[in-house]
């Protein structure tokens, strides 16, 4: 089965094909937007670094493993039954959650 490729687009116009993984954890982190069925583009925040001390920094940071966003919690569903019929629900994370608000048009409190 092949994996899907999306590409992402950068602000200098370099471009990076991303796993379905990466994609997700930066539409949560809201560091990308769609723009084409499988194109993004990255709107994050750009770092600069004016001297060692903020690349030490960064790079303490990176050592500790990125953070990744999902949009459900690992391992944890909720089972409901009603009338003999089982639903299963996915818990969502906190990230998930903020971006469906924004998307159904709730502005942030």
């Amino acid at each position: 089965m092949a994996r899907s490729k999306f590409e992402l687009v950068y602000s200098d116009g370099t471009r990076k094909q991303i796993g379905s993984a990466e994609r997700t954890s930066l539409m949560l982190s809201q560091q990308i937007k769609q723009v084409g069925s499988q194109k993004y583009k990255f709107i994050g925040h750009a770092q600069r670094f004016d001297s060692f001390v903020d690349l030490a920094q960064w790079y303490n940071a990176r050592a500790q493993g990125p953070q990744e966003f999902r949009h459900f919690l690992a391992n944890l569903a909720v089972v409901f039954e009603l009338a003999e019929e089982k639903s299963l629900q996915l818990e969502e994370t906190p990230e998930a959650f903020t971006v469906r608000l924004h998307d159904m048009g709730c502005a942030p409190a």
